[in-house]
C-alpha cells in the first residue's frame, strides 16, 4: 500500500520547482555520492547511466521529469525504483542537486545518448 506521503508527492511532482536551498542541495549531493554516482559517476559525467550534466535528457528535460525518473526508476535499463527505499523528501533533494549539475563540464564525459550511434544490425552489403 502506497502511504498518504508516497501518493502526494506524486501528485505534486508535476508542480515542484528545484530548491535552491544550500542545505536541500548538500544533502541531495550525499545522496547522489552514496547511490547514483557508481552508474552515473561522482561528476555525474555518466557511466552505465547516462551523462546528467549535458542538455539531452533521456526521459525528458523538466525537472518533474527528473523526479518521476529517480521515483519510478527505470527498471528495462537497470535503473533501481527509488520510491521503494528513499522518502519523498530525499527524491526531492538528489533531484534538486542532481538539477544544479546541468550545464557543468566533468572531464571525459560520457556523449549525450542522442548522439549515440543506434545499433541496427547488419546491412545488405555486408
Amino acid at each position: 500500500l502506497k502511504s498518504a506521503a508516497m501518493t502526494k508527492f506524486e501528485a505534486s511532482m508535476a508542480t515542484l520547482e528545484p530548491s535552491r536551498d544550500p542545505v536541500i542541495i548538500a544533502r541531495g549531493s550525499q545522496t547522489f555520492a552514496k547511490l547514483c554516482a557508481p552508474c552515473h559517476r561522482a561528476d555525474a559525467g555518466g557511466l552505465v547511466g547516462p551523462n546528467l550534466c549535458d542538455d539531452y535528457w533521456i526521459h525528458g528535460p523538466k525537472f518533474s521529469d527528473n523526479l518521476a525518473t529517480i521515483w519510478n526508476g527505470v527498471p528495462a535499463k537497470g535503473m533501481v525504483t527509488w520510491k521503494n527505499s528513499l522518502k519523498p523528501a530525499e527524491v526531492y533533494d538528489v533531484g534538486s542537486y542532481i538539477y544544479t549539475l546541468r550545464g557543468t563540464h566533468p572531464v571525459n564525459p560520457k556523449p549525450p545518448e542522442n548522439t549515440v550511434p543506434v545499433q541496427t544490425g547488419p546491412s545488405q552489403f555486408e
